[in-house]
């Protein structure tokens, strides 16, 4: 009888694939910019999927302003509290980035917020969280108690409004980010639309510059207006 010969194989995950699955998933505190962006780990996320009203935007109801943006923001950070945050990173955006699906303990913090109504599903990218925006819609939960312009559309009317004094209406090549030394000496970088941007002039003898987007600002240094 010939001898039986077994040959085993030995799969090896390499330092290379592990540090790859590794960087796949963020894991920290979270520092909430708004409604649909936070900081984990030095990595600006923007939560895959979704769309909140922007920190200085409002919203009606009954024929009166109320601060959806702000009230957006203080809901995502409600939902993170003191725990951990873990966000599975799926790609990157047009501003460069990171795009992730968060959760902090058992909550998935993408779906919590359009559950919330503060927070649209993103269309234009995903429909992942329909269900929950069709849910908080026939609640009448957060925004949809209320009037409102869609996050994405404001952003493009405060961008096409936008006015800057002494004729600033564009740094070099089109880019429209002002990048602000305070009298303190810190970098801060200023969105159109938001408050101050008007009165914001870009000092090129001072060391202020122009960004085309906030990756941009955020790699050369500078940080968002609080």
């Amino acid at each position: 009888m010939r001898p039986t010969i077994i040959i085993c194989v030995v799969a090896v995950l390499t330092p290379a694939v592990a540090t790859a699955q590794a960087t796949s998933v963020l894991t920290g505190t979270a520092h909430v910019i708004d409604g649909d962006t936070i900081v984990v780990a030095g990595e600006h996320i923007r939560l895959e999927g979704i769309d909140a009203p922007e920190r200085k935007q409002t919203c009606q109801r009954e024929g009166k302003a109320w601060a959806c943006g702000s009230v957006a923001t203080r809901t995502l950070r409600g939902l993170i509290s003191d725990r951990l945050v873990s966000c599975k990173i799926i790609g990157r955006d047009a501003y460069g980035r990171a795009l992730g699906a968060c959760s902090a303990g058992h909550a998935n913090l993408n779906a919590a917020m359009v559950r919330s109504g503060f927070a649209l599903d993103f269309r234009r990218y995903s429909s992942a969280y329909i269900p929950q925006e069709e849910a908080a819609k026939a609640a009448r939960a957060g925004m949809w108690s209320s009037t409102f312009v869609p996050p994405w559309e404001w952003r493009h009317r405060a961008q096409a409004t936008a006015t800057r004094p002494s004729g600033q209406r564009t740094g070099p090549n089109g880019c429209n980010i002002k990048g602000n030394v305070n009298r303190r000496g810190e970098r801060i970088y200023h969105l159109p639309g938001s408050r101050d941007y008007r009165k914001v002039v870009v000092n090129t003898a001072k060391g202020e510059r122009w960004f085309c987007s906030e990756a941009d600002a955020v790699k050369a240094g500078w940080r968002p207006r609080r």
